[in-house]
């Protein structure tokens, strides 16, 4: 009857929606969850589009670190890194900025349509940038119980960068392997702003 056919129907439909959550689950820890769910939605062509947009871009990096990670045994190294990452990526997230990728112990973000809507994304991305550097000062005072130090504990200073600007914004990559990114000049722009912090003796 039509309500054994509902039920089938249901039924196969949450089996067909636990693969993708487990996908969803394991690949968002390893790129933003929203990509990662318009890969494998039944409209993925859609993630496959390249457009050119205003976009926020976010470069970030922490000063003296090669210094800091010689007095450091890996082990203590990668926990510091795990405990830095974790701090600096909830604000990118709670503000619509999608985590491009950590190079070493750097960051770049970007805030972009329609993950940020309107105009608004140059302003988020400039409070995500404080409200890391106000996580990277608590991060600083838990960093003797993080590492197990009683004494030398580094202590964490962070530069960052940001412009807005026209960019190009899509998934790019070879046939075996993609990202979503962005690139021209404006991401190049915040690359280079987040370097001059270290001439003007500044954070953002």
């Amino acid at each position: 009857d039509w309500i054994g056919d509902l039920t089938t129907a249901f039924n196969h439909g949450v089996e067909q929606l636990r693969p993708k959550e487990r996908i969803r689950e394991t690949f968002g820890k390893c790129g933003d969850p929203r990509i990662v769910a318009s890969m494998i939605s039944d409209d993925a062509a859609s993630a496959e589009r390249v457009d050119r947009r205003i976009v926020t871009v976010f470069f970030s990096d922490i000063a003296g670190f090669t210094s800091i990670s010689e007095e450091l045994a890996p082990g203590a190294i990668v926990n510091l890194l795990n405990n830095y990452f974790s701090a600096v990526t909830a604000p990118i997230r709670a503000s619509n900025g999608i985590v491009d990728k950590y190079m070493g112990d750097g960051v770049m973000a970007f805030w972009s349509p329609p993950f940020s809507e309107g105009d608004s994304h140059a302003a988020s991305a400039c409070r995500a940038a404080l409200a890391q550097q106000d996580a990277v000062e608590q991060l600083n005072k838990e960093l003797p119980n993080i590492l197990g130090l009683r004494r030398g504990t580094p202590v964490l200073s962070v530069r960052m960068g940001l412009a807005t600007g026209e960019a190009i914004v899509g998934t790019m990559g070879s046939a075996t392997s993609k990202t979503f990114t962005v690139m021209g000049d404006t991401v190049n722009l915040a690359s280079r702003l987040e370097g001059a912090n270290k001439i003007y003796g500044t954070k953002i």
